[in-house]
């Protein structure tokens, strides 16, 4: 999800398994997230991320990324790690889903 409220990118930690992320002597802190009753742990770790269109397009960079034992609703790309690299214009209804 992106989230323009979020101040860091934070995935759960089975993206960091499955991509053979190791996490073992990463650094640590909490977060808070909307909607939990309390602050979760993510361990942090330096990534390369990257985009597509699928058909032309393809982006890539490095990031600090964190990753949450915790499962999560939604990975969320927030302004650390994703939006501080893209300039975004959002327009048009909002629709939530729940």
């Amino acid at each position: 999800m992106l989230d323009t409220g979020a101040d860091s990118t934070i995935f759960q930690e089975l993206i960091a398994i499955r991509a053979g992320i190791d996490l073992s002597n990463a650094d640590q802190g909490t977060i808070d997230l909307v909607g939990r009753p309390a602050p979760i742990l993510v361990r942090y770790a330096a990534v390369t991320l990257q985009i597509t269109d699928g058909l032309r397009e393809t982006y890539a960079w490095s990031a600090v990324v964190g990753f949450a034992a915790t499962r999560l609703r939604y990975n969320l790309l927030g302004h650390g790690g994703f939006l501080e690299y893209f300039d975004v214009e959002f327009r048009g209804a909002v629709t939530w889903r729940s």
